[in-house]
Parts: structure tokens; sequence; C-alpha cells
């Protein structure tokens, strides 16, 4: 018997162009959804994006019927209405008042069709005065200052352009996650709601920690790393991160190390040969303490110590020991043929109309009840019945919000993991952290470990005790959805793997966000972020052209310590997030199952798989497939029309990217210079002329201010934006259109005391939920035993033989 899917059943109209709205119809296809996208007579090419080239558009498309629309006439719009009063879910992308003007605004749809569920994805969100610029990722980025985020990464006095697609993959998910968070409320009203996101809100969710030292460094300068980027300056002497560096082998071959916690950096110490550095007292204090001095020294015995070995040669060392993190550098296309992603089946070969066989991407989790279709339009099957035990659920997180009947468990570390349920207590879910007596390792990161714990519970086990274990076997009988970041073989020591806990609750939703997988060739290895921006091109698309150096290459010390700073600055935490982003929509894909069909299941994401999705664009094969464009060396951009210029006072980035903008440009004061020059006149000639056209507008833009050019442009419908006023979290902390969409929200903390944090990453019309902040480590242990049925006594008894670990008062504040 064929196995159900998750969207069994469910009717959804895609009227998105681009990357984001795309995505997230195409994982509801994936996932059996009947998906109908509606495109104009001209066609519904990829506008927008230069970075993100039309090959990635061939797969976000897969699985959907297509149906071809005038929406600018009576014509067009009638059809259009006919198919969303018979739908559940409608995405959208438009710049906000487009659809209202046309009459398939939200309102309008929803008097015709109550149960729609109305998803509205943007560039800059529903009001404010950059409602109306377009929404493309570059001028997102560089107006809301994650470009001078990345030029203070890099070490520069200036903005750097930012290449993986984070705002628009994070809208993705964000989209998704609003849409079942939706579908899961409905059944409980009957009612459908509208769904927002944009990418300026769904971007925050990359904002790991800055928007706490912007608020509050100067109260706390412990929690900080210096100050922000807006405000730092160039270092002259900088150092490296020990314990997440690139090495390049004998060969010429790059290997990201990524060996976080220190008792990996010493077994990785302890591969080179170099562990009797340990009991030196020259070298006390590393990986993160030692002088800066002493830590540059040691990145170059390091440096010295890989090039011994060949990179294939090394790579059998650490797969052989199973106890160090580190894997290859390399482009994302290289990615493709990485062991340990064709055995998870990140890759898988479809049939595609025009080019037969190609390779692209696989699902988005292995799901063991409710696997994912990933292949072409298959016809509608009848709705499943609601399950009675979902529909009778009550509300358990007092917050409200559309997941305010919904318990999750997490026992994860660090924040690759951890930020997904985050994102579900955004929506209303009770998320209750279980965490090591002396609390999470991400803890102990200053600002960067409080975002992960937003909004949860924590109860503070020693889950090596029996006693602990049947702690949680006891929460897991009052919840619908588990998560664990464990290495495998760890969960079943610790009575965490999925049969103990299937025995606690047979509907259970169980799922492993690792780093490799569950199983297959690389799955022994410890990893964090750097290793799936490594394998999955992230860090190759940021670091520019030249970068990594090529094999054949020359390197003195000097220039291998260089290339390696840029390669691991390239390398910078979005991977984390991504991974994360994927595993909140999993979770909720396995409650969508969950409450569709009755299935309680175990699930799996990987972090290779959650940035072989964001770097999806590039993940895919067939003859003839344009090549990505590349970031320059400088890191502008990615060609003429779309990239940093300097102007005579500071930085804007320019985004043009079809004719219609080509023109528009051509009649503004900036264009003067290209008009009547036949090599500029066709997108062909363009292209071929790039570095011709780049010189005519750097000498343009370098004539006026930065805010002269925006205040010209803007008006005259070119996209061009001031990109150096500030970082992104200054952004969030000053501008007014953050407070105007509701993308900050006023909190407070017990020990940092009133605060404001990030929205969440999507906006529910009818539930939304109270957020709140962190939670310290055991905050809520003993109030979760005694709902639990625990005695004063029997508590103070398992604190008492740390078993457990409660609080103390004021941290409960």
């Amino acid at each position: 018997m064929n196995q159900p899917t998750v969207f069994d059943g469910l009717k959804v109209v895609d009227l998105t162009h681009g990357f984001a709205g795309a995505l997230t119809t195409m994982i509801m296809a994936d996932n059996g959804a009947a998906v109908t996208r509606i495109e104009p007579p001209e066609g519904c090419g990829y506008r927008g994006e230069p970075n993100r080239d039309s090959a990635g558009l061939r797969q976000w498309r897969r699985g959907k019927a297509r149906l071809v629309l005038d929406l600018k006439t009576p014509a067009g719009i009638e059809p259009a209405k006919a198919l969303v009063r018979e739908a559940d879910v409608l995405v959208a992308a438009f710049r906000p008042g487009v659809l209202e003007r046309l009459g398939l605004g939200y309102e309008a749809l929803a008097a015709d069709n109550p149960r729609l569920v109305y998803c509205a994805i943007t560039g800059f969100g529903p009001r404010g005065k950059y409602r109306d610029l377009p929404g493309y990722e570059g001028v997102v980025m560089a107006l809301a200052g994650r470009m001078v985020d990345f030029g203070s990464l890099f070490n520069l006095d200036r903005p750097a352009f930012t290449a993986p697609p984070m705002a628009g993959f994070g809208a993705s998910q964000a989209a998704l996650q609003g849409i079942c968070a939706a579908l899961h409320e409905r059944r409980r009203s009957g009612q459908g709601q509208k769904v927002e996101t944009s990418l300026l809100q769904a971007f925050s969710a990359y904002e790991m920690g800055a928007w706490l030292a912007v608020q509050l460094a100067d109260k706390f300068p412990q929690l900080a790393f210096g100050p922000p980027s807006g405000k730092r300056p160039v270092d002259p002497n900088p150092g490296q991160s020990l314990q997440y560096m690139p090495v390049r082998t004998r060969d010429g071959g790059w290997l990201q190390f990524a060996n976080f916690a220190p008792h990996l950096f010493w077994l990785q110490m302890e591969m080179l040969g170099l562990g009797h550095l340990k009991d030196d007292p020259h070298y006390a204090g590393l990986p993160m303490a030692a002088p800066l001095e002493v830590r540059n020294e040691v990145a170059e015995l390091i440096l010295k110590a890989v090039r011994q070995f060949g990179e294939d040669e090394f790579m059998q060392k650490i797969l052989a020991s199973g106890q160090v993190g580190a894997d290859r550098f390399g482009t994302t296309q290289a990615g493709m043929d990485h062991p340990q992603i064709r055995h998870n089946r990140h890759v898988v070969t479809l049939d595609d109309p025009e080019f037969g066989p190609i390779e692209q991407l696989g699902a988005l989790a292995q799901m063991s009840a409710t696997p994912s279709l990933v292949d072409a339009p298959r016809p509608v099957s009848p709705s499943p019945a609601a399950s009675p035990a979902a529909s009778a659920a009550k509300a358990a997180s007092g917050r409200g919000g559309a997941l305010e009947d919904v318990v999750v468990i997490e026992a994860a570390a660090m924040y690759a993991a951890p930020f997904g349920p985050s994102l579900l207590a955004d929506l209303g879910a009770r998320v209750i952290k279980v965490e090591p007596l002396e609390g999470d390792l991400m803890r102990k990161n200053g600002f960067l470990g409080f975002k992960a714990v937003q909004d949860k519970e924590s109860i503070a086990l020693d889950l090596k005790q029996p006693e602990a274990q049947a702690i949680v076997h006891k929460l897991i009988a009052g919840a619908q959805l588990f998560m664990h970041n464990y290495r495998p073989g760890a969960p079943a020591r610790l009575g965490l793997d999925y049969e103990a806990l299937k025995a606690a609750n047979p509907s259970i939703v169980y799922l492993y966000a690792g780093a490799y997988g569950a199983d297959g060739p690389y799955v022994k290895l410890p990893a964090y972020h750097p290793i799936a921006g490594a394998v999955c091109g992230n860090a190759v698309l940021q670091a520019g052209q030249g970068y990594p150096p090529p094999p054949e290459a020359e390197l003195d010390m000097a220039q291998t310590r260089a290339a390696s700073r840029r390669l691991i600055n390239a390398n910078e935490g979005n991977p984390d997030v991504n991974a994360a982003m994927v595993v909140g929509s999993a979770m909720l894909l396995g409650l969508t199952a969950l409450d569709r069909h009755g299935l309680g299941q175990s699930m799996v994401t990987t972090m290779l798989g959650a940035n072989a999705y964001a770097m999806s664009d590039d993940w895919i094969r067939y003859p003839g497939k344009p090549e990505r464009p590349l970031v320059d060396s400088e890191l502008n951009g990615v060609g003429p029309l779309y990239r940093l210029y300097r102007t005579a006072d500071g930085w804007v980035f320019l985004a043009v990217t079809n004719d219609d903008e080509w023109r528009r440009l051509l009649e503004t004061e900036a264009g003067a210079r290209l008009r009547g020059d036949g090599q500029f006149a066709t997108a062909a000639g363009r292209a071929e002329c790039a570095a011709a056209l780049a010189e005519t507008l750097a000498a343009a833009f370098a004539e006026r201010s930065a805010d002269a050019w925006e205040d010209s442009l803007l008006p005259a419908g070119v996209a061009c934006v001031r990109a150096d006023r500030g970082g992104y979290a200054e952004f969030l902390h000053a501008d007014p259109h953050v407070r105007e969409n509701g993308y900050r929200v006023d909190v407070r903390h017990a020990e940092l005391g009133p605060h404001w944090r990030p929205s969440p990453t999507v906006t529910l019309s009818r539930t939304p939920a109270r957020v709140g902040a962190a939670s310290a480590v055991g905050e809520h242990t003993r109030a979760i035993l005694e709902e639990l049925g625990y005695s004063t006594a029997e508590i103070d008894d398992l604190a008492a033989r740390k078993v457990i670990y409660c609080a103390p008062a004021q941290a409960r504040a």
C-alpha cells in the first residue's frame, strides 16, 4: 500500500516569482500538495536576482501544474479567483498593494473562501517607507546593513557584498512554517488567515547576537564580542579561530576544520602531532583564551602540520579517527558528489522534459511514515480526515498563537538544531528544553547564547542517570514533537532513541537534526556550521573570485594564513541558521502529518541537506547548465549591474536586473554616460562588456554622495540604496521601518532586564503569539516536575543527588 504524504489532497495556488516563494511551494508539492502555478502569457522567468540563475528555477517548478493567465485582464482574473475559491493555500510574492488592486488581496479572496490560508511574501513588509522598494536580496541586505556586517567580517573599512541568499531562503522557510501553523490552527477554528513574511523580517533569524550587543554591550561588556560592526575599526593584526581553521594540504587542496568544543580541538591537535602543546605553560588558555600572539603562532603550526599530508590522505585519517571534525572545501557543484550527500539522497535524478535526466535536490527531510514524493505532478487525492486526538488538543503554552496546543521536547545543543524549536515557540508552541546540569554549551558564548533559548522552558537533567531518563519519558507522553541532535549511538545510551520514546507515546513525531545524517560514511564525525558551508559551497560563493587559491598556486605562510582567514570569514554563521530553519520546517511537516493522518514517525534532517536547499540555485546538474555568477575578488557584487559602488562620500548598492530597469537607469544622471553607447544596448552586450560598463558607472557614482544617488534614483524606479549607514543590528535598533512593521518586540529578562528582541520571522493575522525572552539553565525544572506530579521532597532529593538542577529563585524572575 502506498504511504500517504504530508499534504495529500491539499490544493495550493502559486502566485510567486523568484526564489523564496517558488521554493516554498516546491516543498509543498514534494510533500503531496496539488500546486498550480499561475504564469503570465509572456512566461515567468526568474526575475530579479542575477546571482540566482535560471538553473535553480528549473527544479523549483517541479511537481507543479502550470496555468497561463493574464492577470492584467478580467479574462485572467476570473479563472484565478475560481481556482482560489477551491484552494486551501495561496502563496503570493508581489509588492504590497498590487494584488489588492487586482481584486486578489486577502480580504477579497477570504470573503469567498473563509478557510483560505493566504501567504504573502514581500521584500520589506506591508508598511513603512521601504515597502515599495524592489525586494531583491541584494537591496534588502544593503539597505538593512548586512553588507556593513560583512565588510567588518572581512576586516574592510567598507561594505562587502553578501552572496548566499540568506534572506530569500529564510523567507521560504518562514512562509512554509507560517502556512503549516495556520493549517494546524484551522483544524480548531475552521478559519483560514493571512500569513505574512518578508525578506527583511525573515532575515532576522540570521542575526545571532549583535542585536543584544547593540543594546546592552555597555552594561554587560563580558557578554559582547567587540563593538557593533558599524563602529568596528579595521584590525591591523587580525586573529583567527583555531577551532574553525581552513587549512591547505600538500597538494593544494583545502579542508575545513570544525572542532569548537575544547576536547575536540585537542583531538585535532593530537592528530596533527601537536598534542604536547596542551602541557606547555606557554600555550595555556588554548584554544580561545590564549594571547593573540600565541594563537597566531599556533595557527602557523597547524597550517605547517597539515601541509605534510595530501588532501585525500588527510581525509582518510579524519574518517578513520571518527573523532575530529574536518571536511573538504569546495563549490556547490563539488558538494553534489560528496559521499555522504549521495548516501543521504540529497541528490536525486529526475526526468526533465527538455534535458532528460537531471540531478537535483532530494527531499527536505527523511520521513518514515509520510515520505516525500520528489517527482512530476500527481493527481489530487481526497483530503484525509482530521486526527481526533490532534483536534481535541488543548492549549499548552498559555501564550496564544497558532501552535498554542503543541508541546515540543528539545534535547539539543548549540544553534543549528535548537533554534528550530525557537521558531515554533514564536508561533505559540510550548517548548521544553532538556539540557545538561551545566547548561547547553551555546550559553557560554555571551550574547550569542541567548537567542536559541528564547521562549523556552529549561529543565536541567543528567541524562546518564535512569531517573532523569524517566522524567523525559513522562514529558514525551504529553508532547507531540521531540527533537535532538546527538550523534548516532548516543540517544540509545541516554534512553532517547525513537523506539524508547515511541513506547512512551506511540504518536510522537521524532526528529533527529543531524549534521551528516543518521547513517552513512561520515556520520561518526563531529560537525559544526563551517562543515556544511564548506561542503555545500556557501563559503566558496561568498569568498569571491580566486578563492580558495588553486592547487597550482605557490603560497608562502603569510599568503596561506591570509587565504585561510578569507575562507573562514566567508564561511560565517549562515550554515547554522539555514539548518535551523529547516529543522523548524521539518518539525511542522511532521506535525501536519500527525494532524492530517494521525501518524507519528521518525524523521531526519541534516545540516548538509539544509544548506543544499539554501544553495539550490546551483544544486542542479544538466547539459548546458549556465555557470553560477561569481562574486568579484573585491566583494563588490556579481556583474556591473548588481553590485556596490563607491560614491563621493560612501557606498551604494545598485540592482538593475532587466531591460525595463535598464531603460529607467538610462533616463537618470547615473546613466547619462551610457546613452547611445551601442555596446550596452542589449543584455548580451552588457554582459560581454561588463568591465567597461562597471568602469563607466563607477566614474558616475563617484561624483555625488550616496544619499544624493539614493534620493534621485529610487523615485526614478531604479533600485539604488545607500549601503553604509551601519550594521544590521543597528538598523533593527534605530530604523523606524522596523518598528512600523512590528519587526522587534520589547521583552524583559531576569539578568539582562528590559530589552527588545527580533519579532517572529512570520506573522499570522488572527493568531499572533506572545513572545518572550531567553530562559536560564534549569529555570523551570521545579515547576515542570511539579506539573508531572513530583513532590517538593522528591525534587529536593533529585537535586541533592545531582540528577536535576533547579535554578535559584532570582534566575526564575
